[in-house]
This record gives C-alpha cells, sequence and structure tokens, in this order.
C-alpha cells in the first residue's frame, strides 16, 4: 500500500484487511481463545534453513554466481582484518549478477523486540524470501553495542555474543553480529569507531510518519531498520 499517492496511478487493487487478516498467520492472537490457526512453536523456526531451502529448490532459476547464505552462527560472516583475505580491489561490472537481494534489519544488543516487531519479520521472510522462490534474503545485523565481548575472539566467543544479545531463538540463525573490535580492525586510522546517532537517524529511525513501505520499515515501531 503506498503511503501517499495514487492507487489507481500505480496500478493497485484498493484493499482493506484486518490487523487479525494481516498478521494472525505469524502469531497475532495466538493466545486467545478463538484462534482458530494452527499454532507454530516459534522458537524452534529456523529461518535460515527455511531461506535456503527455498533457494535451494529455485536454483536453476539463477545464475551460476548465486549462492546460498549460510547460517552466520554456524559460518561467521565477519573476522578481524589480520585474520581475512582481503580480495584484490575490483570494479561493479567485474562482479557477476546473482539476481538476489539482501533485505539487511539493523538492530543491537539489548534491543527488545516487540510481538509486534516478530509478526512483521515473519512475515517479510514469508512473503519476500519465501513467496519469491530465493529472489531476497532477509537478514538480521546486530550491533554488539556497549560489549565488552570480544565476539571474533573464538567461535565459542561468537555464539556467547548471540546468547548475550537478546535475539529471539527464531532469528538466531539469520543474525549476522559486529562490534567495535571488528571495526578497529578494518579501520585503524579513524579514531571514533562506535555508532553514534545523527539527527536524520532520529527522524529516520524514530518518526512513524516518515516510513517509506511496510516491506522496509514496520509501521508500529520504526526502531528497527531495514536498508535495501
Amino acid at each position: 500500500m503506498p503511503f501517499t499517492g495514487s492507487h489507481e496511478t500505480l496500478g493497485l487493487d484498493v484493499t482493506w484487511m484486518t490487523a487479525e487478516g494481516r498478521y494472525g498467520a505469524y502469531g497475532l492472537g495466538e493466545d486467545k481463545e478463538s484462534y482458530k490457526r494452527s499454532k507454530v512453536d516459534w522458537d524452534k523456526v529456523d529461518w535460515s534453513k527455511l531461506q535456503d531451502d527455498c533457494f535451494a529448490r529455485n536454483k536453476l532459476r539463477f545464475p551460476p554466481a548465486s549462492t546460498k547464505f549460510d547460517n552466520p552462527a554456524e559460518r561467521i560472516r565477519f573476522g578481524f582484518r589480520n585474520d581475512s583475505h582481503i580480495p584484490e580491489v575490483r570494479q561493479w561490472h567485474e562482479f557477476n549478477q546473482t539476481q538476489r537481494t539482501a533485505l539487511v534489519i539493523r538492530a543491537w544488543r539489548g534491543y527488545n523486540y516487540t510481538p509486534e516487531d516478530m509478526y512483521h519479520l515473519r512475515s517479510l521472510m514469508t512473503e519476500s524470501s519465501l513467496r519469491s522462490g530465493g529472489e531476497y534474503q532477509v537478514i538480521l545485523l546486530v550491533d554488539m553495542r556497549e560489549s565488552e565481548e570480544n565476539i571474533f575472539a573464538s567461535p565459542e566467543a561468537y555464539q556467547l555474543g548471540l546468547e548475550h544479545a537478546g535475539i529471539p531463538p527464531e532469528l538466531r540463525s539469520i543474525a549476522v553480529l559486529w562490534d567495535e573490535h571488528l571495526l578497529k580492525s578494518w579501520y585503524p586510522g579513524v579514531p571514533e569507531h562506535r555508532y553514534v546517532e545523527t539527527k536524520q537517524d532520529t527522524y529516520s529511525l524514530k518518526s512513524p510518519s516518515c516510513r517509506i513501505a511496510d516491506v522496509i520499515v514496520p509501521p508500529w515501531n520504526a526502531n528497527l531498520l531495514f536498508l535495501v
């Protein structure tokens, strides 16, 4: 649904849906006796595997350069500069097309994931990644702000970071952690590595009136930042 503008000009049908009709399948109202849908044990849902399995089933639709996004909890995506293989600088035209798009959701250690956040995230993964047959991959990028842990010291330390970050169990398999230690190793010449909120961020993240679309920012809570 467009935030402003004409449905007719955009070629969209004018439709209306109740909150239960929109998010009932994703957990809204499942604590009520009137809930008639099958209940899901969300803590046991592995969104990384679901997205990877969906891509695998549709792999023939994509170019050879397309690959699955392995569970970041099992295959750590980032590492210190000295421990990483840094490829040669390449030009954009040298990269092969994958025809896949990452939907990166930014959060931070200790973020309070409300029930409404979870309804929206579940719908986002289902309706973008799974419904498209793997054209989209939803990733949760978590800032371990104000943490003294060095999560990249070892795989065990990284797993502890996942536990201490306060990420709901069903989202841990799509979560990628980063912290100040990592940025210091990548950018040693930069004096400040902490995230600093700007006036623009404050407006764009916390003002419900400035949302772009439901797929980018949840309509009820704009603390989660969606990057496309």
